[in-house]
């Protein structure tokens, strides 16, 4: 969507497309760009099959909105502080960490660890 002057998030128009294409593809997580509020999405879907629902993937899709260090705090909610995230990659999984940090000085803190499955497919 175009994005207005002062929002402090954006929607991808074409979002329920790319989060289709993730989840059959089996992607462990998704960065969503340019939002300033820190965020964690765990997503799957289910469509009727007979009597029952099936998933459209057997494992869920994480869609990360890391906030943002650097926004003027007019353009940040309420109670929102400023953070950066670390994301490590290894050969099987994954990592997140969401860090508070203040720009008066106060010490940071944690606001979120998460691990992930990277769902790596075996090629033999």
């Amino acid at each position: 969507e175009p994005p207005r002057d002062e929002a402090s998030v954006s929607v991808t128009l074409d979002a329920a497309r790319l989060i289709d294409a993730a989840l059959i593809a089996e992607v462990a997580f998704m960065l969503h760009g340019h939002q300033h509020y820190p965020c964690m999405s765990r997503i799957n879907k289910s469509y009727p099959r007979g009597n029952e629902f099936a998933a459209l993937s057997a494992n869920d899709t994480y869609v990360l909105s890391c906030g943002s260090s650097g926004v003027r705090r007019e353009r940040l909610q309420q109670n929102v502080t400023n953070t950066y995230s670390v994301i490590g990659l290894r050969k099987t999984d994954a990592f997140l960490r969401i860090r508070r940090i203040y720009s008066n000085g106060a010490e940071g803190s944690t606001l979120l660890e998460k691990d992930f499955n990277l769902h790596v497919l075996d090629a033999t």
